[in-house]
């Protein structure tokens, strides 16, 4: 089994090899396209048009899809925007416990109390005031880096989201210009079917009074050749010569008539 596969593989890879890298795989790949090319061009234009709206469609889909990536960098940024508060927050809470340090300190105090009455009080005695404010003061420096790259994060994020609301924009405005676009290739394409029905219409009217004009032909040459017909064999008086005959021919014709119905009854 693993035979057959390593020989289909070569055969596949060789193939490969024989279409991108020689005349006859060059030969090949011209046919391929010419023929590709004959296939579209027989695709009759309502298929194109529907094939349009559906990549419209698609395009639908591909904007939802990006407004999932904007909601998701929203919620990253709404995040980061919290985050950036809390920092400062905190940050304007350790300098307002220092200031309250150096006031004590300066002023020989014998204790500070933080947020009284809070359920973040805290009393620090006149001894540790030096021990609390050096602490103090690194937690603020590393309150402040912290804070400082939350906010360069934020902006960051900030930036992903109008981008995002641009390309989204753009994407929209795009898709419209297309829907546009295939709706006026639609009624393009609809008004040439129907021209092409008024002229077809047309080509039949034209075809049909040729029709009937050749069998009316038809029917007088069968006619004339009828009466002809029934003339040459007795079946049809000459009217034209009946009506040439005049008075005194028709008294003599009488004449005569009488007399050989008189000489036959003899």
């Amino acid at each position: 089994m693993l035979k057959k596969l390593a020989v289909a593989l070569v055969l596949v890879l060789a193939g490969i090899f024989v279409i991108r890298h020689t005349q006859a795989g060059s030969l090949f790949l011209a046919y391929m396209h010419d023929l590709r090319n004959r296939v579209e061009k027989k695709v009759p234009l309502e298929k194109r048009v529907e094939q349009l709206n559906l990549e419209i469609k698609k395009v639908d889909q591909s904007i939802k899809d990006e407004i999932s990536v904007l909601a998701k960098r929203e919620y990253e940024a709404d995040a980061q925007d919290r985050l950036v508060k809390s920092l400062r927050a905190r940050q304007e809470k350790c300098d307002a416990r220092m200031k309250l340090l150096e006031t004590a300190i300066k002023e020989k105090q014998a204790e500070v109390v933080f947020e009284k009455d809070s359920v973040d009080e805290k009393t620090v005695p006149s001894s540790a005031f030096a021990r609390e404010l050096a602490q103090l003061s690194r937690e603020y420096e590393t309150l402040g880096r912290n804070l400082s790259a939350a906010e360069q994060d934020l902006q960051s994020a900030r930036e992903g989201v109008g981008e995002q609301e641009k390309k989204i924009r753009s994407m929209k405005e795009e898709r419209d210009k297309l829907a546009a676009a295939v709706k006026e290739l639609d009624q393009e394409v609809q008004k040439l079917r129907r021209k092409q029905v008024e002229e077809r219409a047309g080509d039949d009217q034209i075809s049909k009074t040729w029709e009937l004009y050749q069998k009316t032909r038809e029917q007088a040459e069968v006619e004339k050749r009828t009466i002809d017909d029934e003339k040459r064999f007795g079946l049809r008086g000459d009217n034209a010569a009946e009506r040439k005959v005049s008075d005194e021919d028709a008294l003599e014709m009488a004449r005569k008539a009488r007399a050989r119905v008189r000489s036959e009854v003899k």
